[in-house]
Formats: C-alpha cells, sequence, structure tokens
C-alpha cells in the first residue's frame, strides 16, 4: 500500500514527475537523500495515525493512505527534507557518490522536522460564523481563536466572502469563513449561504469539511426576524449554535424599565400621600439588590418566551442555544465563554453508535478542545485522553513517553517548542527524587509497599496529572516571551505547591492492580484510570 499510494506518487521526491522547485537546485545524492528522508518521514505519520486511531483493519487503513499525499503534512514534509543539507559529512568514507548515510546531524533533522509537521497538527476545525456587524462577532473569534487576528470580519455585508478562509497568526488549528448574514426578502443572499455550506458538506477530506456553524444574534427588544426563519426552515447538515450576545445590556434594559416604573410609581404615592402618610414612611424604594435580581428575572422570562421558544420551534432548530455577556473581559483563567465551548462540545460528541470508530468525525470534539483559547476544562480532558491512551505496554510506563507527551503538550497550543517543554519537564519534575518511582518516593510508606509494576502504573499518571497542570499554568499565565528561567520557575513553583502534593497523595492510594491487563500481563490498561485522574485534578483544581 505505501509503496503504491506514496512511494510511487509522482509528487514524491525522486519521482521523475516530481517538479518542486527547490528539487531543481539539488546534486543527485541530495534528491536521494531527501527522498529517503521524506519516506521515512511519510510512513511515520502514517505510522503514528494508525497506533492513534487503532486502525485494525485493511480497507481503513488502504484508504488513509490512499487520501494521505492530498492532506498538508504531505506538502509540509516535502518542502521540510529538501532544506536537508547533504554535504561530504553525509557520505561514506572514500566520498562513493553512490552511496549516503544519515549521520547524527541528519537524524536530528528530521526528528524536529517531524515535530513540527505532526499529523495531528495538521488537522483544523473549521467554522461558520453568521451575525451583522456589531453583533460581537470578532470579540467572540478572538477569545475563542486567539487575540492576533490575521484577517478580521469585513465590516461589510460579507456573503460574497464566505469562501474567503480567515486564519489566526497564533492558532493554526482553526480556519473560520464570515458572513454577516442575509436580510429578509433577499434570498439570493441565503443561497449563497446555503451553497457554501452544502459544498464544504461534500468534502471528502476532514479538515476541508464544515465542522460548525455559529449564529450570533444581539440580545435585544426587537423579535426572531424573517431572515433567521428562512435560515432555521432549512436543513444544513452541520450542527448550529445560536448565540446570542450582549444579553448584559439586555439584562441592563430591563432594569431601567423597572426603575422607572418603580420612579413613576413613587411620584404618584408622593402626590397621593397625605402629610401623616409622609411622616410614617421614609420611603418605599426596593433595595438595588432586589431590582437586580428581579431584572435578571425578567431577562430570563423574555429571552425564553421571544427567542428561546420561537426557535427551537423551527423546522430545523439549532443543536443548543446560548447567551454570553461581559466578552470583553473573558480570560481562560475566568471565561465568560464556557456555555459556548460546552455547547459546541455537546453538539460535535458522535451519538450514531454504528459510526465506525476510526471515523474522522469522532475526533471533533477532541481537535476542537486543542483549537479553542478561551476555556481550560476541555483542553484538560483532551489531555488526559492523549496522556493515557487505553492500553500501552509495561516498558511504556515511563511515559509521558516522547509521542504521548507530546500529543499532551500539542493541546494547549502553546508558543513554546514542544522539545523545549518536554526538557525542562523532564529535568525539574521527571527527574526530581520524590516523583513516585524514583529513590526520594521510596520513603513514603505507600509507595515502598507497591510492587515495581505498581508503580510504574502510579509514577505514569502522576507524571501526566503533573505536565497537564504545569501546561495549565502556561496556558493560563500566557507567556509572550520564550524564556525557559520562566518557565522553569512555573515547573519549580510547581514542586512545592499544595497541587503536587495533593496529586501525589491521592494517586498513591489508589489501587492499580484493576489496571493490568489480565490477558497480557506485558500490557496496562490505563485507560481506566482517565475517569479517575479527572476527578483528581478536577477536586484538586477546585480545592487548591
Amino acid at each position: 500500500m505505501f509503496k503504491e499510494s506514496i512511494e510511487d506518487d509522482p509528487m514524491t521526491i525522486g519521482h521523475p514527475q516530481c517538479s518542486l522547485p527547490e528539487i531543481r537546485q539539488l546534486k543527485l545524492l541530495e534528491i536521494k537523500g531527501s527522498r529517503c528522508a521524506q519516506l521515512v518521514a511519510n510512513l511515520t505519520s502514517i505510522m503514528e495515525h494508525v497506533f492513534l486511531q487503532n486502525i485494525q483493519d485493511e480497507v481503513s487503513l488502504g484508504d488513509f493512505i490512499k487520501g494521505f499525499t492530498s492532506l498538508p503534512i504531505f506538502d509540509s514534509t516535502r518542502q521540510a527534507v529538501v532544506k536537508i543539507r547533504w554535504d561530504k559529512s553525509h557520505l561514506l568514507p572514500g566520498h562513493d557518490s553512490e552511496r549516503v548515510m544519515t549521520t547524527k546531524t541528519a537524524c536530528d533533522q528530521l526528528r524536529e522536522i517531524m515535530d513540527r509537521v505532526s499529523l495531528v497538527d495538521e488537522e483544523k476545525f473549521r467554522f461558520l460564523i453568521i451575525g451583522k456587524a456589531g453583533c460581537g462577532k470578532t470579540t467572540i473569534l478572538n477569545k475563542v481563536c486567539g487575540e492576533n487576528v490575521a484577517d478580521k470580519p469585513s465590516e461589510f455585508r460579507g456573503v460574497h466572502d464566505i469562501y474567503k478562509e480567515m486564519e489566526f497568526k497564533d492558532n493554526r488549528r482553526m480556519v473560520v469563513h464570515d458572513s454577516e448574514g442575509f436580510e429578509a426578502g433577499h434570498k439570493r443572499e441565503f443561497q449563497v449561504v446555503k451553497r457554501f455550506i452544502e459544498s464544504r458538506s461534500r468534502k471528502k477530506i476532514l479538515h476541508e469539511q464544515l465542522h460548525m456553524i455559529w449564529y450570533c444574534l444581539q440580545t435585544n427588544s426587537r423579535p426572531i426576524q424573517q431572515s433567521e426563519k428562512l435560515f432555521f426552515a432549512s436543513e444544513h447538515n452541520v450542527p448550529v449554535i445560536a448565540i446570542f450576545t450582549k444579553f448584559d445590556l439586555f439584562v441592563q434594559d430591563q432594569l431601567q424599565n423597572i426603575m422607572e416604573c418603580e420612579e413613576a410609581e413613587d411620584i404618584y404615592d408622593d402626590e397621593a400621600a397625605t402629610d401623616s402618610d409622609l411622616d410614617s414612611n421614609e420611603g418605599s424604594g426596593q433595595p438595588f439588590q432586589v431590582l437586580e435580581e428581579r431584572a435578571k428575572l425578567l431577562a430570563s422570562q423574555k429571552f425564553e418566551e421571544h427567542y428561546k421558544n420561537v426557535l427551537m420551534k423551527m423546522p430545523h432548530p439549532p443543536k443548543a442555544i446560548v447567551e454570553l455577556s461581559d466578552l470583553h473581559n473573558s480570560t481562560p483563567k475566568d471565561s465568560r465563554l464556557g456555555s459556548l465551548i460546552e455547547a459546541t462540545m455537546e453538539a460535535l460528541t458522535v451519538t450514531d453508535k454504528s459510526m465506525a470508530k476510526d471515523n474522522p468525525r469522532q475526533r471533533l470534539g477532541a481537535l476542537f478542545a486543542k483549537a479553542q483559547m478561551a476555556e481550560v476544562s476541555p483542553k484538560i480532558s483532551s489531555s488526559v485522553h492523549y496522556g493515557l491512551p487505553y492500553e500501552i505496554y509495561e516498558k511504556e510506563l515511563q511515559v509521558p513517553s516522547p509521542l504521548f507527551r507530546r500529543l499532551l503538550i500539542e493541546v494547549w497550543g502553546s508558543k513554546w517548542h514542544v522539545l523545549t517543554i518536554m526538557r525542562i519537564f523532564q529535568n525539574c519534575i521527571e527527574d526530581h527524587p520524590e516523583t513516585i518511582g524514583n529513590n526520594g518516593s521510596l520513603s513514603h510508606p505507600k509507595v515502598k509497599k507497591m510492587t515495581l509494576r505498581q508503580r510504574k502504573v502510579c509514577r505514569c499518571v502522576q507524571l501526566v496529572a503533573d505536565l497537564i497542570l504545569i501546561m495549565e499554568q502556561v496556558f493560563i499565565s500566557e507567556l509572550q516571551t520564550i524564556d525557559e528561567l520562566e518557565l522553569g520557575a512555573i515547573c519549580k513553583n510547581y514542586l512545592s505547591s499544595r497541587a503536587h502534593a495533593y496529586i501525589f497523595e491521592e494517586l498513591v492510594n489508589v489501587d492499580w492492580r484493576k489496571f493490568y491487563n489480565n490477558t497480557d500481563p506485558t500490557r496496562m490498561i490505563t485507560g481506566r484510570a482517565n475517569a479517575q485522574l479527572r476527578r483528581v485534578l478536577d477536586s484538586c483544581r477546585k480545592h487548591m
């Protein structure tokens, strides 16, 4: 399969039909070396995908390999390997021009390339955001996709730009299409949006498909318009979330109305009151906090009646309806977008039990969790998933191993190079004497009583938990400069924190025997620890 679809593909380096401009400048020896490196990198990426998705049937494997050359990683790998310099140090003794050896230098360069062009990192979450100017789309995109916007939504009605891909400088996992919607009676504009959605639905490759639609509406006194009714009267074959923005201003409007009514009633009462009434009643106004609660309740009732109920009665209602407030003050540490992120994750969850486990759409929830930059909780869940794959060999229990560790780190979308984080984590945490499995931890009576095998599993889970909590701190602190001393300080502070001590104590109290694979003693079913680790992390983050 690999030879037919990859090695013999006309776009592979060394094939007579490969017309990459950089290749024309290479000597024959360099072309051979680059071809060798490309094939090694391609095969490694394919096997990584097979391992992560647990592909076991020949048909699924064949389909993936056949489509591999159309993935961005194929081209980016090819572009990278031609830059490897196959100089004299790569020649065998005697300067045999027909033979080349991959020295440590070349291997190191290839490892760096593989780290940069990970197949997992090549996948992108693509969504369409619809909403009129001023409804808060740009703020939502800035918070969810990253502050540095490469191409902001247009200030004009943008159905003609709906095919344009909007990308973000600090978050290449997101691709956004923008439309400012359509006015009632403008069916042509609606058809442009509809045709775009249909065209993306027909795409075969996951990252080219449309995965989600966010329909933004500003919460105000106007009812649901004909344009919204037209959109939700049609089936789109893509999950839709209806987002009502500026809900806090809607509450303020209700508060203003209540206060005006209160003031009018006070004036009427004052005019009707006798002197004795005034002497016995210094003021009948309600406390401001009471008025605020009344305003919130009234806003919720009106929203339910005039917005939510109307949309949910449409022929094709949205998967969820969320209201958002105070978006400008949202940060990962204090997010105002939790309801939107949670609703999106739920809408992406596959409920069709007949869908194959290796179907690419099964990965959309995890892909969105990695791509979004607004909320911590989904990233923690994905980190647990990647850090503790369902089943691993006992000899791999020093994980996070390079593969699992890299995948876990990539979830957080850090500006830091993955290898840098892995090196500092190993120096500060993994090699620390008191980390479970190291000599210093044996002074703890419960660690001392563990068998070697139990200690390995416990160490594995501890390292995953430690790395997740450190990456959370890096994510929240939003470090702008790549300063290794600063990252090292985060790791050292974590070692002396209550969170680190809490994780240690919780994990050494677990009976790790239940994670053995009874049919294969060389394997551990670490996936069984996922739910338990999530509970420990949730409790730790809540109380520490």
